[in-house]
């Protein structure tokens, strides 16, 4: 038999991710099995068992799939007999038995790249097990190393100094100078202090060089920026200095952002022509992450703002671990961090920061987000009975960012019963709420995937609904081009639907669109033959003849408002259009 260098072991709703690991470790040049390879005729638990035993690694994905699945379990058992177990935490799960005494690697934030530092560190740690030497590869193990390397020291020197080791003396002033930027902690800069005002200073540096950085931070302390004369004055010592001239360049731009806090931009954070967080190293990564995380999310991108939040989580809560002054610094990043994962719907990162933020004892800064602390929905209930209470949560308690969690459980409950009749309208309903979130973002993803399963599931009102409240938001961010497609489709199912109103709202919106010349008179009469052509022929209903004649108007370039009821009843004429 065959033998390989990694065997796969995962539960069958994992096989996306399982999928992807695979190909992209098949890629570096390992050699990778998963369970479709098995030959036909041959017996299931036979080949499993002897591909298993022919394998130099065992990869177990711990999901919450996986950690139910008695195949996984045994396998993963097996692994640990056969001293070949791998495992990787997909989901923020307890591995059953024996197996939770086991460290597993972390994926919980892989976002399915194969440059992702989560999943470099995995290469890593594979290659040392079993080496691999080809161009791509040794590329990413140089990166991930050198990474892994410098955080380990760094976190040894403050691991060395917060345990009271007296060499604290012998190190040198821009060590002192990154730890205060990256906890603004007043015990930090204190140390700073001391580091070149004490006599001699740390780490042998010579006195005129120690003066000139602490003149710098006196100006520092005075109003605005330090002075351009300040730090020219330190410089002139550190040019060949590398690790200092790089502090040196941190500290600008710290400097910078606190002396407008309000109003710094990406530009701001540079080095050079290079985005900072690719030119400093941790704990300084950290810092500047939460940095371009708080620019996006003032900027109305959430999402972004989500991205660089959670990466400064894991480096923080090592060195806080090692170093008491990072406490502040940490609980901000958690609280931004839990804030950002609920607005973005990853519910399980959004409660790992809030009980990370309850540990050190600082939960109360979560303040409208307690919800994070308590029970999550009840699996136990049905797909329906979870989104009934999604939909209360939000509409009724005003609570978009407890209820988002409901919804996604129940989306998980319908797709797993292939019922994407209600999934379309449940997709529809998070997109609300993922708006009044104010996601704007993810409101306009999860609304396309809400007309996609209507699509699917042949719900012509679902389609209407949703490609309306799409265009909406697209209009009203003044995406109009963006908004058009959703708009005609709307047009044509709500002639499907030979609902008069309907039409009125989707074809008066499209009339609009030529009105501000987006469109040609000759692509909306188009549209609006089109739709016709969809209303039944043969009926002679009251409904289907309104349908029919403010289609007509329309063609010959008259517009018909829709109308509209407010909450008291009252209703009024209108369009889709902020305008």
């Amino acid at each position: 038999m065959k033998q390989f260098d990694i065997f796969i072991s995962y539960a069958h709703k994992d096989n996306e991710k399982a999928d992807l690991i695979s190909s992209y470790l098949t890629k570096l040049g390992w050699q990778v099995w998963k369970d479709q390879r098995l030959s036909v005729g041959n017996n299931f638990n036979d080949e499993i068992a002897g591909v298993l035993s022919n394998s130099k690694l065992i990869m177990v994905l711990w999901s919450v799939s996986s950690v139910s699945s008695a195949w996984v379990i045994k396998e993963a058992n097996l692994a640990l007999s056969l001293n070949k177990y791998f495992p990787l935490r997909l989901e923020n799960v307890i591995m059953p038995g024996d197996l939770a005494n086991y460290h597993a690697e972390s994926l919980l934030r892989w976002n399915g790249d194969i440059d992702e530092e989560q999943f470099e560190q995995i290469c890593l740690q594979v290659n040392e097990k079993i080496p691999i030497d080809n161009p791509i590869t040794n590329k990413i193990i140089e990166k991930a190393r050198a990474r892994r390397d410098f955080f380990f020291n760094a976190s040894g020197i403050w691991n060395s100094l917060s345990e009271g080791i007296k060499e604290r003396s012998e190190v040198k002033w821009p060590f002192w100078l990154v730890r205060y930027i990256a906890s603004d902690s007043k015990e930090a800069f204190n140390d700073l202090i001391w580091s070149v005002g004490g006599s001699p200073p740390y780490g042998g540096v010579a006195y005129d060089e120690a003066s000139a950085v602490y003149e710098l931070l006196e100006d520092y302390l005075g109003e605005g920026k330090a002075s351009e004369g300040s730090y020219a004055k330190v410089e002139k010592f550190i040019i060949n200095k590398p690790v200092e001239m790089k502090a040196m360049e941190a500290f600008r731009i710290y400097d910078k952002v606190v002396s407008n806090s309000e109003n710094y931009t990406l530009k701001d954070l540079r080095i050079g022509n290079e985005d900072a967080v690719d030119v400093v190293d941790q704990p300084l990564t950290a810092y500047f992450n939460l940095l371009k995380a708080g620019i996006y999310y003032r900027e109305g991108d959430p999402v972004n703002a989500y991205q660089f939040a959670i990466k400064a989580v894991d480096p923080l809560l090592t060195f806080q671990q090692n170093d008491a002054v990072y406490l502040d610094r940490l609980a901000a990043a958690l609280t931004n961090s839990a804030v950002f994962a609920n607005l973005n719907g990853d519910m399980a990162e959004a409660r790992r920061c809030a009980f990370e933020l309850k540990k050190i004892g600082r939960s109360q800064m979560l303040m409208n987000f307690q919800h994070l602390l308590s029970e999550g929905p009840d699996v136990s209930k049905t797909a329906e009975e979870i989104e009934e209470t999604a939909w209360h949560l939000m509409d009724n308690q005003k609570n978009p960012y407890k209820a988002i969690e409901w919804y996604k459980e129940a989306e998980k409950k319908y797709r797993i019963d292939g019922n994407y009749k209600e999934l379309s309208g449940l997709l529809g309903d998070m997109a609300v709420c993922y708006r009044r979130m104010g996601n704007i973002q993810l409101a306009i993803k999860t609304n396309r995937k809400a007309i996609e399963e209507a699509q699917r599931a042949g719900e012509t009102i679902s389609i209407y609904r949703w490609c309306q409240n799409l265009a909406g938001i697209l209009m009203r961010n003044k995406d109009y081009q963006a908004a058009f497609p959703y708009l005609r489709l709307s047009l044509y199912a709500a002639a499907k639907l030979a609902d008069p109103n309907e039409i009125k709202l989707s074809a008066s919106a499209l009339f609009e669109f030529k009105a501000y010349n987006l469109c040609t008179q000759e692509e909306i009469t188009e549209m609006y033959k089109t739709a016709l052509e969809l209303l039944d022929t043969k009926s002679k209903s009251a409904v289907i003849k309104k349908s029919r004649s403010i289609l007509e108007d329309f063609i010959e370039g008259k517009l018909h408002l829709a109308t509209y009821t407010d909450d008291t009843g009252n209703q009024s004429p209108g369009t889709i259009n902020p305008k």
